[in-house]
């Protein structure tokens, strides 16, 4: 999609952004296993009192999950090397 791209400081960028996605696919991955493997919510004690929470792992998801999405919505609606 992107191969074609002669412009050096355009390529530079696109492949930052490609591997910031590839980043985030990663660590979106690795937070989605914790997440089937833990459960979405944690239980927290704080002397006699029990708390249940979500798990730290929903937020880095979520948060991540908005960043790949952009980045991919970015990659896609870019004009292509021939436009």
């Amino acid at each position: 999609m992107f191969a074609g791209i002669e412009d050096e400081d355009r390529r530079t960028l696109v492949n930052s952004v490609i591997d910031e996605a590839a980043f985030l696919k990663v660590a979106l991955l690795q937070a989605k296993t914790e997440l089937k493997k833990e459960g979405l919510t944690t239980e927290t004690k704080n002397a006699s009192q029990k708390f249940i929470k979500a798990h730290p792992s929903t937020a880095i998801y979520e948060k991540y999950a908005r960043q790949y999405t952009q980045i991919i919505c970015l990659l896609y609606t870019s004009p292509s090397p021939r436009d």
